[in-house]
């Protein structure tokens, strides 16, 4: 059975059928559950309706927290999207990407495929400033309607700045590790593990708190 109906599919086409560069979307499937077979189902319909779309699969497990790694399990499928032919940071998807949070893949690939960003020209500068690695992560669920927002400004960071690794990481798959980090409400953003900002916020305030992760020189 599709996962996809013929609305949602001329959707997808409409938004991503003319991109100019393909884009690879590498999943990690950490076992056999439902969340991954449901991701992996997504992905191949997703390349069957946009040819521009790489879908591989990796058998190396990638590290769930960069910088910052405590061990903690993988406890769903992670993907990667990443532009075929230019460099960017890392731009991930913890869990299921269902709900409203569907957008946020699409946008991701659309960022991805279409390049340019929204961004503004100072917030650019200070990303290309940055002196150390950025982890962001933004714990999301499916129903939230503030989420979709807070992912993509993180992932339009990581596609400005190869120092920023930006996660949306679904709470619901990753129960641990929201439990670790005490979620209480969504979205939920930390910057190299620390908590700094629950709710949506303006890029301004997401930029000064990247900037104190990762310590603009000068």
């Amino acid at each position: 059975m599709a996962l996809l109906n013929d609305g949602v599919r001329s959707q997808i086409r409409d938004i991503l059928g003319a991109m100019p560069r393909p884009v690879e979307l590498n999943l990690y499937r950490p076992d056999e559950g439902e969340a991954s077979d449901l991701m992996t189902g997504l992905l191949a319909e997703l390349a069957e309706i946009v040819p521009a779309l790489r879908v591989r699969h990796s058998d190396a497990a990638p590290t769930l927290e960069p910088g910052h790694d405590t061990g903690m399990p993988i406890e769903g499928p992670i993907l990667t999207v990443d532009p075929a032919d230019r460099p960017t940071g890392t731009v991930r998807f913890l869990g299921l990407t269902v709900g409203l949070e569907f957008a946020s893949l699409i946008e991701a690939i659309r960022q991805a495929g279409q390049g340019g960003s929204r961004l503004s020209p100072q917030t650019l500068a200070e990303l290309g400033a940055l002196e150390r690695p950025v982890h962001i992560q933004v714990f999301t669920t499916p129903s939230c309607p503030y989420c979709p927002q807070a992912v993509r400004l993180a992932h339009e960071m990581a596609f400005a700045s190869d120092k920023v690794v930006a996660d949306m990481v679904d709470a619901s798959t990753y129960q641990e590790l929201s439990e670790k980090y005490a979620v209480m409400g969504v979205p939920a953003q930390f910057f190299n593990g620390k908590l700094s900002q629950v709710g949506l916020a303006p890029e301004a305030n997401v930029l000064r708190l990247v900037r104190q992760a990762g310590r603009l020189a000068g």
